[in-house]
């Protein structure tokens, strides 16, 4: 990772913190992966082939469909998902949560 990827994660990672967001971990490629908590809940993170997902929720919930998720088509290149930038990858876990707090907060 050079010096900008790494200024630009960590940029990534200071507004998720603004928002009460904490992304305890996240790394990797195919797939980018990337676990935190969110209001007291934990999330997951998970992007590969041609799509990302977010869920959040008990992890023993995670995949079962008792969590709340999303799952998101890639739009960049073919397969690119699992090739995305790290901070990339923060901005749609803000995103995504900001989709999941919306009716919460409504």
């Amino acid at each position: 990772m050079t010096t900008t990827d790494e200024t630009q994660l960590d940029d990534a990672i200071a507004m998720a913190a603004r928002a009460d967001i904490e992304i305890a971990s996240i790394g990797g490629y195919c797939p980018v992966q990337a676990e935190g908590s969110v209001d007291g809940q934990p999330f997951y993170f998970r992007a590969r082939g041609e799509e990302w997902q977010l869920h959040i929720g008990p992890r023993e919930d995670w995949f079962s469909g008792r969590e709340w998720w999303i799952e998101v088509p890639w739009t960049g290149e073919t397969y690119g998902a699992g090739y995305m930038p790290h901070d990339q990858a923060a901005r749609l876990i803000v995103a995504g949560i900001a989709a999941w707090r919306k009716p919460r907060n409504a």
